[in-house]
């Protein structure tokens, strides 16, 4: 089955590399890749925000991000999925909430507009712990790395502090049909 991420999500990870890396390493990139991301990267004004591309591109396109920026330290997935959480809300004006829950809840509604196919429910645990379950998205242990920090800027982008989010368990492992976060904080 064929899985879409929407472009907002390349550009973020274009802007990550430029502001991380400089706008070299971009061009540095292109030689990793193929096909279609090479294509996209090679003028990155083609990606479209609004766009559904296949998730394979992205993909391809963080193990290169990952092997070639970062000398293969993984934790740069997560730092990526912190990136993309301020990139998104700027790029979407959704702005700071102030309250986790009262910012979440509605953003459940919105997660099939950048996965499909893909549904996220919110289990409120405490006022300060949630659990997030992914389903129906075949994911991989990097994008969850992502997710995990996309989840934690969002939660800090309330005002919370000491944040604290673990996957504890992911659909890249068939015997599991979701994955399932588990975040904390402090507020």
């Amino acid at each position: 089955m064929v899985q879409f991420i929407k472009g907002i999500t390349l550009k973020g990870r274009v802007e990550f590399v430029k502001r991380t890396y400089g706008n070299q390493a971009l061009a540095s990139i292109v030689r990793h890749v193929g096909g279609e991301i090479r294509h996209l990267l090679m003028d990155p004004r083609l990606i479209e925000a609004i766009s559904w591309y296949d998730f394979q591109v992205q993909q391809e396109l963080d193990k290169a991000i990952c092997t070639h920026l970062a000398g293969g330290d993984e934790a740069v997935y997560f730092k990526m999925g912190a990136f993309n959480a301020d990139f998104q809300e700027n790029a979407l004006a959704m702005g700071q909430a102030g309250d986790v829950m009262r910012y979440l809840r509605p953003q459940m509604t919105l997660y099939p507009r950048f996965f499909k196919p893909g549904r996220m429910d919110l289990i409120e645990v405490s006022p300060t712990e949630i659990i997030l379950q992914s389903h129906l998205f075949r994911s991989t242990h990097e994008n969850c790395e992502t997710n995990r920090g996309f989840i934690a800027q969002t939660i800090i982008n309330c005002g919370a502090h000491d944040v604290d989010v673990v996957e504890v368990h992911c659909n890249s492992d068939p015997k599991y049909e979701f994955c399932e976060y588990k975040a904390k904080w402090h507020m």
